[in-house]
Formats: C-alpha cells, sequence, structure tokens
C-alpha cells in the first residue's frame, strides 16, 4: 500500500510513502527516510498532518499515474 503524508505547520508539504502494509509502517519510513522530518512539535491536533491511504482516486488529482 501507498500512503500520502500532508504537513502544513509552517509550509505545505506532502510526502508519498510507498511500500508499506499500515499506517505505523508509513509513519517510520516516513521518519526513517527523512534527513530533516517536521518537528513533532509543530503537529498538533488541529490538523497539521493527515495521513491518508493512496487511492487510485488520489493518484489522479496528484498526478502520480498508475504503476
Amino acid at each position: 500500500m501507498d500512503y500520502l503524508i500532508t504537513a502544513y505547520p509552517t509550509m505545505y508539504r506532502r510526502y508519498l510513502v510507498e511500500d508499506v502494509n499500515t499506517i505505523e509502517e508509513a509513519w517510520d519510513k516516513y521518519y526513517a527516510e527523512l534527513p530533516d522530518p517536521i518537528e513533532e512539535e509543530f503537529m498538533g491536533d488541529d490538523g497539521d498532518v493527515e495521513i491518508e491511504l493512496l487511492t487510485p482516486e488520489l493518484r489522479s488529482v496528484y498526478g502520480l499515474g498508475e504503476e
């Protein structure tokens, strides 16, 4: 499965996390592979970060295409 992580504490960013089986694995890969991930202090419960399963519709919206 693939997930999109959207973060916008100070600057809007979207990350594609590929080839994981769960949301937890997606978060682990996000933190392991980014050289300087968004600081957790900026991630609150007010919608600063979202994670969503990458569906065919989202692939189309973001121009990711089918593989």
